[in-house]
């Protein structure tokens, strides 16, 4: 996972870790543990112009991760899919609850358009192990803003 400064946590099973600058990340699980949902919060500081910072607010959980008896666990690099881009004029249509999960896109000084993170802009997310593997079974909650990934899906040991 690329993602730097990201909050890492299972369903109450581990202390909450940041990723590092590289995205890497390490939790200690009790050996009794076999099967957990992990919890990946990408509560990015929003830079204003730069768009690979939109995923603000975004959280990824990985739900049923099995061990089977695995010391580590590598889950390799996700590209997340991002939110829907609107065109100005799309923006200035929407009704003033929905402009609240926009945020601007700028180039300079420029407006390029809003990202509207209410949608997501592609029916897939990628994950880079040893081979790509693209994954379209997924859900998205767009009120908590979480993108949730069943393990059976993820192809990854």
């Amino acid at each position: 996972m690329e993602y730097p400064l990201a909050k890492v946590s299972t369903n109450g099973l581990t202390e909450t870790v940041e990723s590092d600058f590289d995205g890497y990340f390490q939790l200690t699980l009790n050996k009794k543990v076999k099967k957990f949902d992990l919890h990946l919060d990408l509560n990015i500081s929003s830079d204003k112009g730069n768009t690979e910072n939109l995923f603000k607010d975004l959280k990824i959980i990985i739900k049923n991760i099995e061990l089977n008896n695995q010391a580590k666990l590598d889950l390799g690099k996700i590209l997340l899919p991002y939110y829907r881009h609107l065109e100005i004029r799309e923006y200035e249509e929407l009704k003033a609850r929905d402009k609240k999960h926009c945020q601007p896109v700028t180039h300079y000084t420029e407006l390029l358009g809003y990202e509207y993170s209410k949608e997501i802009d592609t029916n897939s997310v990628i994950l880079f192990c040893e081979t790509e593997n693209l994954i379209t079974d997924f859900k998205y909650k767009k009120k908590k803003k979480e993108l949730i990934i069943e393990w059976t899906n993820i192809k990854c040991e």
